[in-house]
């Protein structure tokens, strides 16, 4: 499964019906049943994995992709690309398959053959006549093992197979009975295939992909459709930028791309204000070490660190949702309103959890890493020749203080796109993290590996990043050189 998804596989469910009509549109979709059948009895010819049919036609009824069944006009030619294989033959009571299903076959193949049972026939094989009942009978053994009865009624000349119960049927379900008598009455059609008189063969009309609807010795009614032939098609799998489908029978791609919308709608602006709120104030408390400034940020810091994001959000909702009223409790935008005030509104509360809890952890980094560097021999010089204090700090400090938090903000691109679970949880925010964790809770397997293989990549890609940065920002780093 995981090598068709990332490869490709060959699409055996049958490619769409084409009907041209005489305007020149070309129409892709499902020729309706009702026109099949109004159509079965026309000539039509195999092109293929294809049957077509030219003329001019009216009232045909066709299914276009996405849209709702339809009469046309003047259609000049239809071709069908999944055709059932039609009825059993006239007076057919098996049908022996000589064929595997889901298998590729040319026009013409025999598929099988149908079977009658004359009464000449069981006659022959010992038949007896049931008295004062107009039956006659015979049983069918398998290696002394009776595997059923076979009545014909001698006005009628219909036959009907009556398979032997289990011997052990009252220690049995009514499925495993049910299973057994089905296996009797395939190994009665077996012993009695030889006996049989041929009435007709069952072949494929056009090139394709044919699904028997059993691949068993199988007894036929009249009215039974044998099967399908459908053409194939290649789809290809993840290297050719297909992502396939989900449970949800939605392309994951689309699921994807929507939520990515959503999830950069709330994360972007989270990042953005972190960034420029962490990063001067983590420079100005390492500058002013032990003030009441330096302080009041470290408890700050620590206290947006130590917030759960759950209980946190709660209380913005309670307090600033529910009881002053001032922004919505949840969603993404208020139903039938389409305006970027509405949207920006909605997005304050969630941006503001997430900011509380990436200001801190930066804040701290940048602290961290600035009173490090201010405390550099080269600082020292710096203040010896009289440079400016200002100079001194954003010139020569602060370029250097930002190469190990540029890792750690690099290192924060997968969470642009993979979102976060727990405010889009307490927010009601569909985003790539809830989805995420809603395909692996379902078993979505297709939607969970595109997921993990976004980030993944995005984690590569902020290492890349990460390492141009260095080189923008110290200039002992140069890209290339040996």
């Amino acid at each position: 499964q995981y090598w068709r998804w990332l490869w490709g596989y060959e699409d055996t469910t049958g490619g769409e019906d084409e009907i041209f009509l005489k305007d020149g549109r070309i129409l892709l979709g499902r020729l309706s049943g009702e026109s099949n059948q109004q159509l079965g009895a026309k000539k039509w010819s195999a092109q293929d994995a294809s049957l077509v049919l030219r003329g001019t036609f009216n009232n045909i009824s066709f299914i276009e992709d996405g849209q709702e069944i339809a009469t046309y006009e003047q259609v000049l030619r239809i071709v069908r690309r999944q055709v059932d294989l039609g009825k059993p033959a006239k007076g057919a009571l098996f049908f022996t398959p000589e064929v595997e299903s889901d298998a590729y076959h040319k026009p013409g193949t025999a598929l099988g053959t149908f079977y009658q049972l004359p009464l000449k026939n069981l006659q022959k094989l010992g038949a007896t006549k049931a008295p004062g009942e107009g039956f006659w009978e015979l049983e069918v053994s398998q290696n002394k093992r009776l595997l059923g009865t076979v009545r014909l009624a001698e006005s009628t000349g219909s036959i009907r197979l009556e398979p032997s119960m289990p011997a052990d049927k009252d220690k049995l379900s009514e499925q495993d009975i049910n299973r057994a008598q089905e296996q009797n009455i395939e190994a009665m059609l077996v012993e009695l295939a030889p006996h049989a008189q041929k009435v007709g063969e069952l072949s494929t009309p056009m090139q394709g992909w044919v699904a028997l609807s059993s691949t068993r010795p199988q007894q036929v009614v009249p009215w039974q459709s044998m099967g399908m032939v459908r053409s194939g098609s290649w789809r290809g799998g993840l290297l050719w930028g297909n992502l396939g489908w989900s449970l949800q029978q939605e392309k994951v791609s689309s699921l994807i791309a929507e939520r990515i919308v959503n999830t950069l709608r709330l994360m972007f602006p989270a990042l953005l204000f972190s960034i420029l709120i962490a990063l001067p104030l983590g420079m100005a408390a390492a500058v002013k070490q032990h003030s009441a400034l330096d302080h009041g940020v470290n408890l700050g810091a620590f206290l947006g660190i130590s917030l759960p994001v759950h209980w946190f959000g709660l209380m913005l909702i309670h307090i600033f949702a529910v009881w002053l009223g001032w922004f919505p409790v949840s969603g993404m935008q208020t139903p039938g309103v389409e305006s970027i005030a509405d949207k920006i509104w909605y997005t304050v509360l969630p941006v503001t959890v997430l900011s509380i809890a990436y200001v801190g952890r930066w804040l701290r980094y940048m602290r961290a890493s600035m009173l490090e560097v201010i405390k550099q021999d080269y600082i020292r010089t710096a203040r010896a020749k009289g440079v400016s204090e200002t100079r001194i700090v954003f010139v020569h400090a602060l370029r250097n203080a930002l190469i190990p938090v540029v890792t750690i903000l690099a290192l924060s691109i997968p969470t642009l796109f993979g979102g976060a679970l727990i405010t889009e949880t307490v927010f009601a925010w569909p985003g790539m993290g809830s989805l995420i964790y809603e395909a692996i809770i379902t078993s979505d397997y297709y939607v969970a590996i595109v997921g993990f293989l976004i980030s993944a990549t995005l984690v590569m890609a902020g290492n890349l990043i990460a390492d141009m940065l260095y080189a923008a920002i110290d200039p002992r780093v140069r890209l290339g050189d040996g």
